[in-house]
C-alpha cells in the first residue's frame, strides 16, 4: 500500500481529529518498492477512516486516542478496465474529492457518472446503519443477510460499514478530469443529513432536494487532443428520487479471507531535545 492523499478534519465540538486516507495497492513488494512503482501499476484503492479522541487537558502532551477506523475497496472507473496508460489515475484533481459532515466522510469519484461513497465516522453510527440497513433487506425478502459469526461474515463487515448511491445520474464527459464534490444537506433542526439509504415512504419526501454536487472547474487534461474545459463550475440539486436509496458496499470475492490493514495508530513520543547532550559545539577559525 502507498498513500496518494491524506486529508484530516476536526470534529465540531473539536473533541475528535478525523484522517481520511486515499491509498493505491500496488501488488505486494516492500514498502520502498511499491513507493518506485509508477501510478499506471495501480491495481486497486482503498479508503480507510481513522477517527482520534484528543485530550482534554493535556493537549500537548498527550497523543491522541484511536476510537474508531473503517476501510472500504473503491470501485474505481479508472482501474476497472485495466488499463496501462500513464492516465489512467489523475493526480490534480484526485480520482476521489472527499466532504464532510458531523458524521460521514463522503467521497466522489471524478467520472461521467456520480459515484460517492459514504462511511461514518464513530462506532455508533455505524452501528445504527448496520442495524438500519439489515431491517432494510430483510423486510424487502433479501434471503442472504444471515447472522453468523463466521470468518467469511467477519471479512464482509469490514467493508459493509460503506455505502454507496444507487441512482444513475450521468455528469457532463469533462467530469472525468474534474474533482466532483458532493454535499449532503443537513437537518437543521437534527443536525443529520437528509440523505437516507431508506426508500422514501411519502411521496413529497422524494422530491425534496437532499444534496448539492459541485463540479469544479478545473481540468487536468494535458493531451492535445483533448479540449479543455473553460467555463464555470457547474452545480446540480438532487432530490431523493433522484440520488436513490443507499445501498450497503458489499465485500468482493477477491478480498474475503486477506489479512486486513490494522494500522492507524500514532506514533510514540519521541525524545526530547537537550542541548547539552545533542549538540555538539566545535570552535572555527578563519
Amino acid at each position: 500500500m502507498c498513500h496518494i492523499s491524506v486529508q484530516a478534519h476536526f470534529s465540531g465540538c473539536g473533541q475528535y481529529l478525523h484522517i481520511a486516507c486515499l491509498d493505491g495497492d500496488t501488488g505486494g513488494g516492500s514498502a520502498v518498492e511499491q513507493e518506485r512503482e509508477s501510478i499506471k501499476a495501480m491495481r486497486s484503492l482503498h479508503l480507510r477512516v481513522f477517527t482520534y479522541r484528543l485530550s482534554h487537558r493535556k493537549l500537548t502532551r498527550s497523543r491522541p486516542r484511536l476510537v474508531y477506523r473503517a476501510e472500504v475497496r473503491l470501485d474505481c472507473h479508472g482501474l476497472r478496465n485495466g488499463r496501462d496508460d500513464a492516465n489512467a489515475l489523475s493526480a490534480s484533481p484526485l480520482p476521489y474529492a472527499l466532504t464532510w459532515t458531523d458524521d460521514h466522510v463522503y467521497a466522489a469519484e471524478s467520472f461521467k457518472q456520480l459515484c460517492v461513497y459514504r462511511m461514518p465516522l464513530f462506532g455508533r453510527v455505524e452501528e445504527s446503519e448496520l442495524d438500519d440497513a439489515t431491517q432494510l433487506e430483510t423486510s424487502l425478502g433479501d434471503k442472504t443477510v444471515q447472522n453468523s459469526d463466521s470468518d467469511e461474515e467477519a471479512d464482509r463487515r469490514s467493508a459493509e460499514v460503506a455505502f454507496h448511491n444507487t441512482g444513475f445520474i450521468y455528469l457532463p464527459n469533462s467530469a472525468n478530469r474534474r474533482a466532483v464534490r458532493f454535499f449532503p444537506v443537513v437537518d437543521n433542526e437534527h443536525g443529520t443529513t437528509k440523505t437516507s439509504f431508506t426508500r422514501a415512504a411519502v411521496k413529497d419526501q422524494g422530491k425534496r432536494a437532499i444534496a448539492t454536487v459541485v463540479i469544479e472547474p478545473e481540468d487536468s487534461v494535458t493531451s492535445e487532443v483533448q479540449q479543455p474545459y473553460v467555463g464555470p463550475a457547474q452545480i446540480l440539486h438532487l432530490t431523493a428520487d433522484q440520488f436513490g436509496p443507499w445501498k450497503r458496499v458489499e465485500a468482493d470475492a477477491t478480498d474475503r479471507g486477506l489479512p486486513r490493514w490494522k494500522g492507524g495508530h500514532l506514533q510514540a513520543h519521541f525524545e526530547r531535545f537537550d542541548t547539552s547532550n545533542d549538540c555538539d559545539i566545535v570552535p572555527y577559525f578563519r
